[in-house]
């Protein structure tokens, strides 16, 4: 404890007591008011542009506490958020215990767009359709017991970011297999989750090139929800990753075996780190002369690496290599914002907050899109926020933009084999078979957890 040593202090110490209970009373009153009027915007870390954040929080009365799973939301959305960033799977468990309040979307001010119907106009339609798709079908399914179905995902959330779950490598590039030892021919052709992990498992016949050495191996991101789907997408040959609503302790192990069951027999370290923070495994692949052989972990720490990471040189297409799962299924998330429904704050201000977080600019042309201001920053904050945290956009102009031939924000980068790599980590693979992250049961969360606990040892 620090020790104050002065006047004022010594005058409060003589304070009579009740004039000191009166200000601690005082002091907390003025704590619960400030606290009642502050908009709480809970997120993960590291999930938003700090300039953003800043410039936020100069404008209005906010303030960003942090969570660390989508899970972790639930139990502090209903008293302590007024909005958040799930996932969709997330969003819908809110929804289904009527938690989020209805999106009107005439209060952003969004030319013809009156509501959710017309707000898919400003998004990107092939992701928008998935995921409206599935959330349909699931929603209608009576064993999940919602009141109504979900036709549009808009009516309830505003998409923030999308990600796809991928492989990355560093080194020369390398020809990678069945798990019948088979080559597959052609970059990427064909290539399954359980081919990824066959390739880069001790079993494999390229297992020297990603044996751990000198402190480096590859690692996956400490996530035992999308493992899990993964490992499912493996077991069901790649028809549906959602598991049984008896799911067992015993069904979850059974479930990661897919994945273990190429790792659990090598003698040594580790074969791949499970890493806790998708921040580390970014800067480790971003690093030149050491770090991770290879990571699996989402596509914006993926982009975010082969930028650089900010502490090192970017790289390019001839030494850092983009392995997505065509052959199948992929696993695939879309985060959403949402509003409490019981929040009392000042509606005005939490519908402009979540404007500038998510729609800023979702209107204009590609030039004025990435212009950029007197301190040569990005004008629109979608543009400013994208450049920060690398995930794929989810806004119409800006994802198209992004993908294009000749998007403005790629006018640094010369090498055309570069910038087509940077672009293929955020483009949605035509045709793909996109899975999404379904709502769990308590039960199915917890025995899918202490199944993680125990399966993640055999790497």
């Amino acid at each position: 404890m620090k020790i104050v040593h002065n006047n004022k202090f010594k005058r409060f110490l003589q304070l009579p007591m009740v004039m000191l209970m009166s200000s601690n009373l005082l002091l907390l009153s003025n704590c619960n008011s400030a606290f009642n009027s502050t908009i709480q915007f809970a997120n993960f870390e590291s999930y938003m542009s700090q300039d953003l954040i800043n410039d936020l929080s100069h404008k209005y009365n906010v303030q960003f506490p942090y969570y660390t799973t989508n899970e972790v939301i639930e139990t502090k959305f209903a008293n302590y958020y007024d909005i958040a960033i799930p996932s969709c799977y997330q969003m819908l468990v809110l929804q289904q215990k009527d938690m989020l309040e209805k999106i009107d979307w005439s209060l952003f001010d969004i030319k013809g767009v009156e509501n959710a119907e017309d707000a898919k106009a400003i998004f990107n339609k092939e992701l928008i359709d998935d995921v409206n798709k599935w959330v349909k079908d699931w929603t209608a399914d009576p064993k999940h017991n919602f009141k109504e179905p979900i036709n549009n995902i808009l009516d309830y959330c505003v998409p923030y970011f999308a990600q796809s779950l991928m492989f990355a490598y560093k080194g020369p590039s390398q020809t990678f297999y069945h798990h019948d030892k088979q080559p597959i021919s052609g970059e990427n052709e064909n290539i399954t989750w359980d081919d990824i992990f066959y390739t880069f498992s001790p079993s494999s016949p390229i297992a020297d090139f990603f044996k751990p050495q000198k402190n480096q191996c590859c690692a996956m991101l400490d996530d035992c929800r999308s493992i899990y789907d993964v490992a499912r997408i493996i077991d069901t040959n790649n028809e549906t990753n959602e598991p049984n609503l008896e799911l067992t302790l015993e069904d979850a192990k059974k479930t990661y075996d897919c994945i273990t069951k190429y790792f659990e027999n090598y003698v040594g370290n580790s074969w791949i780190q499970i890493q806790t923070d998708s921040g580390n495994i970014a800067t480790n692949l971003s690093n030149h002369n050491g770090g991770y052989l290879g990571a699996i972990t989402w596509s914006g720490d993926i982009l975010y690496a082969a930028m650089g990471a900010g502490e090192f040189d970017p790289w390019d297409a001839k030494n850092l290599h983009i392995v997505k799962p065509l052959g199948g299924a992929t696993l695939n998330e879309v985060d959403v914002i949402v509003i409490n429904k019981q929040s009392k704050k000042d509606k005005n201000s939490i519908y402009s907050i979540i404007k500038q977080v998510a729609l800023d600019g979702c209107q204009v042309n590609e030039k004025e899109l990435f212009a950029k201001n007197e301190k040569d920053q990005y004008k629109y904050w979608t543009i400013q926020n994208f450049d920060a945290i690398g995930y794929t956009p989810v806004l119409k102009n800006i994802y198209e933009s992004i993908i294009g031939d000749s998007c403005p924000y790629w006018e640094d980068i010369e090498d055309e084999a570069t910038k087509e790599m940077y672009k293929k980590i955020i483009e949605n693979e035509k045709g793909q078979t996109r899975l999404f992250g379904k709502p769990l049961t308590d039960l199915q969360n917890s025995n899918i957890h202490w199944a993680w606990l125990e399966s993640k040892e055999k790497f």
